[in-house]
């Protein structure tokens, strides 16, 4: 295990095998919340090409993007534009996304046509880290919940049945100048402090871009 810039959030590589990482992992989620994972699996290839498949996506006027997925309340689906207020805020988030979530008929007459791999690209990444996250939950779960039957965390997050609620999420963030910055009412946020109400959350980000700010553990 080691450290990030600043040295506060641990980085494991999980290519030494789950019995070697279990013990960093429960150590960062225990106490920072957060940590980087390596060698977890998940071509590189495949990141890039559903970071250049949103990005191409979002660069299409906002009534194109509504009108190719439409958001659904219901199954928390869909393109939403500046929509989602945080309670800790009050205001607008400063951001539009795109919700995947794969639950039985969440996305009919929701999968983007444009651009073309958009479906193919977005399906498979959904689908490695799916795999991802139900291997950190075997790796934590024999700490965090001690009496469960093995894989109960993993076995219950599943794609494409009638109640799975997991979600790859797209997300961009406008780009802003400082006039435009200066004229934002008081107190707004690009996206207002939260706590995800999932069991794991995998953010993914290139090398060299800012990521979202960690609040330090309360403990």
């Amino acid at each position: 295990t080691t450290h990030g810039p600043g040295g506060g959030v641990p980085i494991i590589d999980m290519s030494q095998g789950d019995a070697a990482c279990a013990d960093a992992m429960w150590e960062a989620a225990t106490t920072v919340g957060f940590f980087t994972v390596t060698g977890h699996g998940i071509p590189e290839a495949l990141i890039n090409d559903v970071f250049d498949t949103s990005e191409t996506f979002f660069a299409q006027p906002i009534a194109d993007k509504e009108a190719a997925s439409p958001f659904a309340r219901e199954f928390n689906s869909g393109f939403e534009h500046m929509t989602q207020v945080r309670p800790s805020t009050g205001t607008t988030d400063q951001k539009e996304s795109l919700q995947i979530t794969a639950r039985a008929g969440a996305m009919e007459g929701r999968w983007p046509s444009y651009p073309d791999k958009f479906h193919p690209t977005t399906y498979a990444l959904m689908s490695a880290s799916r795999d991802l996250a139900a291997r950190i939950l075997n790796i934590l779960e024999p700490r965090a919940c001690p009496t469960l039957p093995k894989g109960t965390l993993a076995g219950a997050h599943n794609l494409w049945t009638d109640d799975s609620q997991c979600t790859l999420r797209l997300l961009h963030y406008m780009a802003m100048d400082q006039k435009t910055r200066e004229a934002l009412p008081e107190g707004i946020w690009r996206a207002g402090a939260h706590t995800d109400w999932d069991c794991i959350t995998l953010l993914f980000q290139r090398l060299g871009n800012e990521g979202l700010e960690c609040a330090p553990h309360p403990k």
